[in-house]
């Protein structure tokens, strides 16, 4: 298992490199998604400009971390990027915990 720290900080290279801002109208979000077949949690970077196509590039997967681990990527990413986060196929429970600790 890679330490969540670290992994943290490898998504954060990778939105570097994705995120220019934009002086209008340009959205930007990062998607948290479970899959329960593999046990993994994929990140997804989201654009959307105006009068474009909305855009989800795929910017980590990371495997076989539970969901303490989970936290601590996400309060990496969060310390340098204040994006809105959405978290898909996680329980009521989890969502709770996750709004609380992270935001």
């Amino acid at each position: 298992m890679i330490d969540p720290l670290k992994e943290g900080r490898r998504i954060n290279q990778r939105i570097g490199k994705l995120f220019k801002p934009q002086a209008f109208a340009t959205q930007y979000r990062i998607a948290v998604v479970y899959y329960p077949p593999e046990k993994s949690y994929n990140f997804f970077f989201d654009l959307t400009r105006t009068r474009t196509f909305s855009r989800s590039i795929p910017i980590g997967q990371v495997s076989d971390y539970d969901f303490a681990d989970l936290l601590l990527v996400l309060r990496t990413i969060r310390t340098k990027y204040q994006f809105t986060m959405v978290y898909r196929n996680f329980s009521a429970e989890q969502l709770k915990v996750l709004r609380r600790q992270v935001h």
